[in-house]
């Protein structure tokens, strides 16, 4: 009986041991885990303040930002109806010229409506509801088509357009001489016309003048032939 109870204290010592053991290994893993926990803390910690301090400078850049954005839409709705109006000014210039062009394209004469300094082609082929520029671009188009011509006919094509070039030079040489032979024949007509106006003007004051001197001595005369009366 009492080997037994020495068996059963002995059992129970190791067991203590054991306990104690396991004991000491827990409070040694619990104080690993406490310090990775508190390490893990202090590293939440500071990335936290490091966020928040990320956070207000962010914010503060956002508000600059914002505020810069206000101050440069303003400058933009400024200048965006600036140059609305200035494009309404200048549509409205437009149009006044385009009303002009029609009012003086039809003081035009057959020499100054020929070819308009275009390259030659007939009118003819194009409908009559294009501009002239819109005509000349419809033509170069038509002549781009024609890719399946050889090469020898785009270079004679484009002789032809050179012979054009100098046929509207020497239109445009011939018009310029004949406008300042125009020119001067104004000029004669003006100082010619300014003689007249002159000789005309001289001839009427001499006119008023002799008149009103004749009105000046027709009273002596009278009051002379009364007296003698």
């Amino acid at each position: 009986m009492d080997a037994d109870n020495a068996e059963q204290v002995r059992n129970n010592e190791e067991t203590i041991l054991r306990n104690e053991e396991l004991v000491k290994i827990l409070h040694e893993k619990r104080a690993d885990l406490m310090k990775l926990k508190s390490d893990k803390i202090k590293s939440l910690e500071t990335e936290e303040q490091l966020l928040q301090e990320q956070y207000g400078k962010n914010r503060r850049q956002l508000r600059k930002h914002v505020i810069l954005d206000e101050k440069q839409l303003g400058i933009l709705t400024t200048n965006s109806n600036q140059v609305l109006d200035d494009l309404e000014k200048i549509f409205e210039r437009g149009c006044q010229i385009i009303v002009l062009s029609q009012a003086c394209r039809k003081f035009e004469t057959e020499r100054e409506t020929i070819a308009k300094w275009l390259p030659i082609f007939k009118y003819s082929t194009i409908d009559d509801g294009w501009t002239d520029d819109e005509k000349l671009h419809l033509l170069e188009a038509k002549s781009d088509d024609s890719n399946d011509k050889s090469f020898v006919k785009k270079c004679y094509l484009n002789l032809e357009k050179l012979e054009n070039f100098w046929a509207i030079y020497n239109k445009a040489e011939v018009d310029v001489m004949e406008l300042k032979q125009e020119k001067v024949a104004l000029i004669e007509e003006n100082q010619h016309l300014k003689t007249l106006i002159r000789n005309f003007l001289e001839a009427a004051a001499l006119c008023r003048r002799t008149s009103i001197s004749t009105t000046r001595s027709a009273p002596h005369i009278g009051r002379s032939a009364l007296k003698n009366h």
